[in-house]
């Protein structure tokens, strides 16, 4: 509408400058859409600069070009026949009247029926669906992506705001009461056509369907209707439908819209004026422009979608040409297909199946399994390429120069050089980079200088290279390098601050990376990444939100490598909520896809994820949250590294649940994974505190290579035990095997020879850690010497031990000897102690319990009495005794006197039961050890509830007889329990494992591993 000469003559129409307007817009389209498929052709590995691409010939070139995109995309069934051509006709009718009904066509088409004779209006509206329905069917059975609807919307967006702007013009200059003028225009439009009647068939057909009204009818539609409902419904129906039928109900349907559209329009053009006809007309083109412009296109989203979510187009395309035989033809572009969707099992298929297969057909192949990690498999493909006489490509060479760098191979990198040497191959800077690249990742310096120094053309990549080689070996020589630079892009700023900061200098990478932040070069994902792991390093979480704010800005924290570096810098900067939340975030169903033993790059992120966050919940002692999390994984079949399951096992020995341990090690059994030294060192340190000492011996005995860590768990499961010589037969055994100890191993020998009462043997191994292997004692160290000589009760030696050791500053040291004075009674030095540490640790519960027990114990009732007041002065609470006990999955805590318990009544009437029995072979309370002043009968009856015993009867209710039951404790095991364990013992015959704050005691047929000195 609105397209006719201006009556005033201030404004005419030209026919030719519309269609000019449409062909630039589409042909520019079309050079866009050209280079963008172009692009896609071969995506291989990171390019080191290269510029060029391979591309397919022939069939394959046209093939490639369409993208992929066949009537699957519509997610419809291709090898379904079409089911006649009547339910075509209805079913394409039905379609289009309910589509078509109100939408852009129908509105365009009432509009300009309201200013133009409805013939002519009418005629260019079906000329134009006629064309669009008949290309829409065409491209049903062909390719629905002839032309993007991305880059004719570009023409739409243009022509629309042309015409409305236009119309609006036209509103602003008609006059008030244009209705008789807009008649008599109409009127002489048909005296016109009238006219020509006389005239031959040609002059008729030109004088109606080359009019300026005609054009504008036809061209409008056609840009409404590509792209809508209608013409997606029609490529739909096309693609599993009889095609005429589809095409004739098509076309009848819009035939019937677009009638009713004019005929409307037209009986309104007498009540409307001209001014408002073009007002609205016009409002109506704007926005029909701004839709085009802001809002993406119908069809084209529709596609992408389908891309995106669709893994089966390779196979469903595969298996058409299979039946319609054209599989011969085309077997490079469905390789490609596969590769492109990491169906990389068939991809082999199809390759192994072709009869030749050109360099161009090897690399493809190559570069798929090196997109996916599989490095392995790439270059054996490379090996094979080679005996075939293939002769393979810089490309090829380029790639397979990379996966020698990824897989540490230099002897083949320097064989792939050797050979492009003889060969004369033509170096380009992409190949000489990658060549580079390989010597720098094995400081092969000498290569590195010789090449750089013959390389004619250099690119920023090169410097890159060289700069990542000096940033290694010279920190101060890098940074000169970078600041002198000819050229430095984001990729320069990244290789230094993650050179600074590998290399400890984690100040200058942070100064770095704000300089890179005020230069403003581009912030990348990597640059993401490198600059949350210098933040993670320095625990500066408050830097670490900034850097995460500037991450949602830029639009990477979809990123599944960025969300690993987030949610690992939350965690070690001690914010494990956030981290969760990220974590909670990240897409399910990662880690799962196998193909070849691939382990794809989004799986390699869910790993590293996962791995982060059982890690981060172990550190911060949330077992429960950490065993959930690999439970997950395990039923998910989620991949795993041997750092996530050392984490969990080590979870399970801190919070004793062994079952689950043993779960874990028959999984990695089951799994096949091989032990390294971390985690056989978990699985011997969870069984050793799991009170199995013979399994984790037999892990031990089973390794071919024990580093010091292994050795250092064994005798450190040994002193818990209480097994001292057998802790020093294997320490003198690694020592004999020339391993070093280091100073963990030696806090494991010390604490062995206090266990088992070794005086003299702990005396001389402090003085060898001093004096043969150069190491200062530390903390636990001083420690374990000044417990070695309380527990065989030589108080003045470990006095004289502080003093000459200067060790009257250390809480830990005063409370074993504390400790010490509480065991052998001696009240006067404990009250000496106490008032030491009370002084450094008022605070401190233990100091006070142990006093206070000591007085106790000595019947010092007033004393006792006075400790527990001034503690309540102070606001210091006891921790009360609890035991623990693992049972069919669940965990049971038991306190003293606790009637918690669902069974509670079961548990104390079987306990009554039992502490009878126990009598009658000579069990008595030692009641010596009540900590109150009451009646004996109370204090019997106070001692037979304390929480071990409770946990016992349960376990002795709950438990097969051939299951040793296992308990854990807060506190050091008194007395009268340990007596109560070793009589149960032999009583039932059952064995009784219980450990305490200190160590483990193994109760079998009355008697306990400790020997009764603990």
């Amino acid at each position: 509408m609105g397209l006719r000469s201006n009556p005033t003559g201030n404004l005419s129409f030209s026919p030719s400058l519309i269609l000019l307007l449409l062909l630039v817009s589409l042909f520019a389209s079309v050079q866009v859409y050209s280079a963008e498929v172009e692009k896609e052709e071969l995506d291989g590995p990171k390019d080191l600069g290269r510029r060029s691409k391979i591309s397919w010939n022939n069939v394959d070139t046209i093939a490639a070009k369409k993208d992929v995109v066949d009537s699957e995309d519509l997610n419809l069934d291709l090898d379904s026949v079409g089911l006649g051509v009547f339910d075509a006709f209805f079913a394409s009718l039905s379609m289009i009247i309910v589509s078509e009904i109100g939408d852009e066509t129908f509105i365009i088409a009432a509009l300009m029926a309201m200013r133009h004779p409805k013939s002519i209006v009418l005629s260019g509206a079906l000329s134009a669906l006629i064309v669009m329905t008949v290309l829409s069917t065409g491209l049903g059975r062909i390719v629905p992506n002839l032309i993007s609807r991305k880059h004719t919307n570009n023409a739409a967006t243009v022509l629309y705001a042309f015409f409305g702007l236009r119309l609006l013009y036209i509103a602003w200059r008609s006059k008030a009461d244009s209705k008789s003028s807009t008649k008599k225009e109409m009127e002489e439009v048909e005296e016109k056509l009238e006219a020509g009647q006389s005239k031959t068939t040609f002059r008729r057909f030109f004088l109606r369907f080359c009019t300026p009204i005609f054009l504008e009818s036809f061209i409008l539609t056609f840009l409404a209707e590509w792209g809508d409902r209608s013409q997606i419904a029609t490529i739909a129906l096309a693609t599993h439908k009889n095609a005429l039928g589809v095409a004739v109900g098509a076309i009848l349907g819009h035939s019937v819209c677009t009638s009713m559209a004019v005929i409307g329009g037209s009986m309104l053009a007498s009540k409307i004026s001209q001014g408002t006809v073009a007002t609205v007309g016009g409002l109506l083109f704007l926005g029909f422009s701004l839709s085009s412009y802001f809002f993406p296109p119908l069809f084209l989203v529709a596609l992408e979608n389908y891309h995106s979510s669709n893994d089966s187009l390779p196979n469903t395309l595969h298996a058409k040409m299979v039946k319609n035989g054209s599989i011969f033809e085309s077997r490079k572009f469905i390789l490609s297909s596969y590769v492109k969707s990491e169906k990389l099992n068939d991809a082999r298929k199809v390759f192994d199946e072709m009869p030749s297969r050109d360099v161009l057909t090897w690399t493809v192949l190559i570069s798929g399994f090196a997109r996916v990690n599989c490095s392995e498999m790439a270059l054996q493909l490379f090996r094979e390429m080679l005996v075939e006489g293939v002769y393979p490509n810089p490309f090829t060479l380029s790639t397979v120069l990379k996966l020698c760098s990824r897989v540490g191979d230099v002897k083949m990198g320097k064989g792939i050089h050797g050979w492009i040497l003889r060969s004369g191959v033509s170096l380009d800077v992409v190949l000489e980079n990658s060549m580079l690249d390989l010597y720098a990742k094995f400081d092969e310096f000498d290569y590195v200088k010789k090449l750089f120094d013959s390389m004619r053309e250099k690119s920023t990549a090169t410097y890159n290279i060289l700069l990542g080689v000096h940033v290694r070996s010279d920190v101060n020589k890098s940074l000169d390098l970078f600041r002198n630079l000819p050229c430095r892009d984001t990729a320069s700023w990244n290789t230094v601050i993650c050179g600074l900061m590998q290399g400890g200098y984690l100040n200058e990478a942070l100064e770095l990376l704000y300089e890179m932040v005020e230069n403003q070069p581009e912030f990348n994902k990597v640059t993401s990444s490198i600059a949350l792991s210098v933040v993670s390093s320095l625990l500066i979480i408050e830097l670490g939100r900034q850097v995460h704010g500037r991450i949602l800005r830029c639009g990477f924290h979809n990123d599944g490598f960025v969300k690993s570096s987030l949610i690992n810098m939350y965690i070690k900067c001690g914010n494990l909520e956030k981290a969760s939340v990220i974590y909670s975030q990240m897409p399910s169903g990662f880690g799962k896809k196998q193909d070849f033993d691939i382990v794809y790059s989004d799986t390699m992120t869910e790993i590293v994820s996962r791995s982060s966050m059982v890690s981060g919940y172990v550190r911060n002692g949330k077992y429960e949250d950490a065993f959930k999390t690999f439970v997950s994984m395990v039923r998910e079949r989620v991949l795993m590294d041997k750092f996530t399951i050392a984490s969990v096992v080590s979870a399970c020995s801190n919070a004793g649940v062994f079952e689950l341990g043993r779960q874990i090690h028959a999984y990695i059994q089951k799994t096949g994974e091989q032990l390294d030294a971390h985690l056989t060192s978990s699985l011997i340190d969870m069984y050793a505190k799991g009170g199995s000492l013979d399994c984790a011996r037999q892990i031990f005995e089973q390794m071919t290579y024990l580093n010091v860590v292994i050795w250092t768990s064994m005798i450190t499961g040994c002193a818990l035990h209480g097994q001292g010589k057998e802790a020093i037969r294997l320490f003198e055994k690694m020592r004999y095997e020339g391993m070093i100890p280091n100073e963990v191993t030696f806090i494991g020998v010390l604490a062995a020879c206090s266990h088992a009462g070794l005086i003299e043997d702990g005396r001389l191994y402090f003085n060898m850690m001093k004096d043969v292997y150069a190491i200062k004692p530390k903390v636990e160290h001083f420690t374990c010497m000044v417990d070695l000589y309380g527990r065989a009760g030589r108080l003045n030696e470990v006095k004289k031990f502080i003093y000459e050791n200067d060790l009257s500053h250390l809480n830990a040291v005063w409370k074993a000897f504390l400790s010490s004075c509480q065991l052998y009674k001696d009240i006067e030095m404990g009250n000496w102690v106490s008032e030491r540490l009370f002084r450094l640790e008022p605070l401190d519960e233990g100091p006070y319990i142990l006093l206070s027990n000591m007085c106790s114990s000595n019947q010092k009732w007033e004393e006792a009495f006075r400790t527990r007041r001034f503690m309540q002065h102070r606001g210091i609470s006891k921790t009360p005794g609890q035991s623990w006990i693992h049972v069919k999955n669940q965990v049971h805590s038991f306190v003293a006197g606790d009637r918690s318990h669902p069974q509670h009544a079961q548990i104390y009437e079987y306990l009554d039961n039992l502490i009878g029995r126990l009598k009658e072979i000579g069990y008595l309370f030692d009641v010596k050890l009540v900590m109150q002043d009451v009646e004996e009968e109370q204090g019997e009856v106070l001692l037979g509830w304390h929480s071990e015993k409770l946990a016992i009867a349960y376990g002795l209710i709950s438990l097969d007889s051939a299951i040793p039951i296992r308990i854990m404790k807060n506190l050091r095991m008194c007395t009268d329990c340990h007596n109560f364990m070793k009589l149960t013992s032999q009583l039932l015959c059952r064995e009784i494992i219980v450990r305490d704050i200190h160590r483990f005691h193994h109760f079998n047929s009355g008697h306990c591993s400790c020997g009764d000195y603990w």
